[in-house]
């Protein structure tokens, strides 16, 4: 019982994981992505192969070893890494929605400034480059 649950939670961590670094690669692009060799992949097969494959496969290996010989502290040493990530991703979404939110007020401040024409910033001083004024 404990393996089929320790098993069930890692792959539920892998799952968030992939989903999360796929959409992240698919909105921002290859550089947010630290790991070089997820980076790597999803560039030659695209993050919606590469990603899965780098994660559940190094995942799947240990795992079936730890299952293979009955090693209940390795699975479960597996699935306190597995939750730390899931933690990390969940602080970096966190982080992501903070700075999609200040994205945001900055545009919407950008859009409701009024803009000037071209005759009112040449009666504008300030909208004009040093005079001579001894002319």
């Amino acid at each position: 019982m404990q393996t089929e649950l320790l098993t069930l939670l890692i792959f539920l961590f892998v799952v968030y994981d992939a989903k999360l670094t796929i959409r992240r690669i698919n909105e921002y692009g290859l550089d947010v992505e630290i790991n070089k060799g997820i980076r790597a992949w999803a560039k030659k097969f695209g993050p919606e192969i590469g990603v899965p494959i780098l994660l559940f496969g190094p995942t799947l290996f240990w795992v079936l070893i730890a299952v293979k010989f009955n090693l209940i502290g390795f699975l479960g040493l597996i699935a306190g890494f597995k939750l730390r990530y899931f933690f990390n991703q969940l602080e970096s979404a966190q982080f992501e929605r903070e700075a999609k939110a200040i994205r945001d007020v900055i545009n919407s401040r950008s859009r409701a400034l009024p803009s000037q024409s071209k005759s009112e910033q040449d009666s504008d001083p300030s909208q004009t480059g040093p005079t001579n004024s001894e002319e």
